[in-house]
């Protein structure tokens, strides 16, 4: 019984900006939280050859390069001296995010042998189009005949002011789609 006396202590803010100075998120947290709601572009990872699975002809040879690159964006085009800008603001404080590409992410699996590859490739790399041979600054080199499952993810690099807080966040954002990359073993025949 004595409890149900005891008096219940509540803590009210006493004013307006105490009020919002407790609502407020710290810039950290508020540049994470602006970050997973800003829309990044839905890319769908794109290689030279093409996708077996709609191309059957489609295949290099051992020892041949998998050209990969970033296609035509908005993320393709930003940089440290062009990045994408956004700003959100919770309470009293307000924050803005300066979004560059930083690389691209390739991994290669291969189906049937278990072979996996990696190229991280700092640059989003010429557009294929049409060229005989790549001249592509991001590319891998299959040593193993299979077919390789080929997904990718953007990597971006996050500057933040939020007052007199800043910082750097890296972001990794998965690229739409699969394609799968036959490789072939190719042999040299003499012909007379």
């Amino acid at each position: 019984m004595k409890s149900l006396l005891a008096p219940t202590t509540i803590t009210v803010p006493t004013s307006e900006a105490e009020a919002r100075a407790t609502a407020a998120k710290k810039g950290a947290q508020l540049a994470e939280d602006a970050l997973a709601d800003y829309n990044f572009e839905k890319l769908v990872v794109r290689t030279q050859p093409s996708d077996a699975n709609l191309r059957p002809d489609a295949f290099v040879f051992t020892q041949g390069y998998v050209w990969a690159w970033v296609p035509p964006s908005k993320a393709r085009s930003s940089s440290q001296r062009n990045p994408l800008i956004s700003e959100a603001t919770d309470g009293g404080t307000h924050v803005k995010l300066q979004i560059s590409f930083l690389a691209m992410n390739v991994h290669f699996d291969g189906q049937a042998s278990g072979t996996q590859g990696f190229i991280q490739c700092d640059d989003p790399g010429p557009v294929y189009a049409g060229e005989q041979r790549g001249g592509s600054t991001c590319s891998w080199k299959a040593k193993k005949q299979d077919t390789y499952r080929v997904t990718s993810s953007l990597l971006y690099r996050v500057e933040w002011t939020a007052d007199d807080e800043s910082g750097v966040l890296i972001h990794e954002v998965p690229m739409d789609g699969v394609q799968m990359i036959r490789v072939q073993d190719g042999y040299a025949v003499n012909v007379k």
